[in-house]
């Protein structure tokens, strides 16, 4: 399946690419190279970073009169123009004026258009990024996440299921070590670190409900999970050439949760930060403060927090402040819809589609009646079989036990 997703986007990267002549393509290849070398990580920009930035510049090439390198002050109007009037998305186009931007001022920078000036391209003016109009009738609910988790394949089941519990970006999930990983008293812990400009943010995000699918997946994964730098996630196409399962990429994840989704039948899927967007969400309006919600999702202040992921319920609202301001219980409370269960004799915690403990057996009453059932039917068919035997055979039977016994 990964190496279909590597064929597409390699397919595409090819395709934007054959769009612009030769000389200017050298150009940008260089520039991708350039981008890389600008990476505060050791990784390279993503495939799909790397698409979008190529997708962007052949635009960029159809709107210019003239080669890259005979670019001058005065073509700039003209390129910025023509990407508005392409229709696109705000944030599309705001994306693509960023990389045309960094793109001209590269060029202009390393004098490969000799006629450009970093001051006419510093002009650019580059729209602010635009929120996301998500409502809270548009996050997804607890039964669609467990639903598209259920027929999702087990490496990807881990992956879910840790970011729909900690609110963790996807490029995070996916760069994971089995070091970042903190499992103390059957709860699982992941320490993310981030970047705000120069200062790294550290993150301590509980994943209880992770713990379960992770540890399967440590135990299916075709590649060793062993060591403090191993990658929990990786490529399921080995490598011939590097003898190894690449790093996932981002593209990879993608595809495999839009894959799930759709099986599941889960329409409403649209991307994999809807599980970030429904994490925060949920902390918010489960009561949280805004640091404390910043501090998980951000690792520290973050000024659009409340104004991004905050979808607040009327009626709880009113119902606090019945009880916290006027002193009135409510008739009636409203809980967070919970996500796990406890197990009552070894104290694992485990999501709510699993009905039993590997350890101690049956979680719920459900389970348990069913578990009761499945012995009646199962000691009613044994009981038929019996009588229906020969005394010969059940002396066979008697034989057979008392060997197996002293053998």
């Amino acid at each position: 399946m990964a190496e279909v997703v590597f064929n597409r986007v390699s397919h595409d990267l090819d395709t934007y690419l054959s769009r612009i002549p030769d000389n200017d393509r050298e150009l940008v290849q260089n520039f991708i190279k350039y981008r890389n070398t600008q990476q505060k990580t050791s990784r390279n920009i993503s495939r799909g970073r790397e698409r979008k930035i190529i997708f962007s510049l052949s635009v960029i090439r159809s709107l210019s009169p003239v080669p890259f390198a005979s670019l001058t002050d005065s073509h700039i109007t003209d390129i910025v123009s023509g990407i508005k009037e392409k229709g696109w998305k705000g944030n599309s186009t705001r994306d693509a004026i960023a990389i045309c931007k960094m793109f001209l001022m590269w060029l202009a920078d390393t004098e490969k258009a000799p006629h450009l000036t970093e001051k006419a391209v510093k002009k650019i003016p580059v729209p602010a990024i635009e929120d996301p109009n998500i409502e809270a009738k548009d996050l997804l609910t607890q039964e669609e996440v467990d639903a598209i988790i259920k027929l999702a394949r087990p490496r990807d089941r881990a992956i879910i299921s840790l970011l729909a519990d900690t609110a963790a970006r996807p490029i995070e999930i996916g760069t994971l070590t089995l070091g970042q990983c903190e499992i103390k008293d059957n709860l699982l812990h992941i320490h993310i670190t981030s970047l705000k400009g120069k200062k790294p943010r550290k993150r301590r995000i509980p994943a209880p409900n992770a713990l379960f699918y992770l540890e399967q997946w440590i135990n299916l994964a075709p590649y060793e999970i062993m060591k403090d730098d191993d990658l929990l996630f990786r490529s399921l196409r080995f490598d011939k050439d590097r003898k190894e399962y690449p790093a996932i990429k981002d593209d990879v994840i993608r595809w495999c949760i839009k894959d799930a989704a759709r099986r599941a039948n889960v329409s409403r899927y649209r991307s994999p930060y809807q599980f970030r967007h429904r994490g925060i969400s949920l902390w918010l309006d489960s009561g949280m403060s805004t640091a404390q919600v910043s501090l998980l999702s951000h690792g520290g202040a973050s000024p659009i927090v409340e104004r991004i992921y905050f979808h607040g319920d009327m009626k709880k609202a009113g119902d606090d402040l019945l009880v916290k301001i006027h002193g009135r219980e409510k008739k009636e409370r409203v809980i967070v819809n919970p996500t796990s269960r406890v197990c009552k004799g070894c104290g694992k915690i485990y999501p709510l589609s699993i009905q039993f403990c590997g350890t101690c057996g049956p979680l719920t009453e459900t389970a348990k009646s069913e578990l009761k059932t499945i012995q009646e039917i199962a000691k009613n068919q044994f009981q038929e079989i019996i009588a229906e035997m020969t005394p010969a055979e059940k002396a066979q039977i008697l034989d057979d036990v008392i060997s197996n016994l002293t053998s």
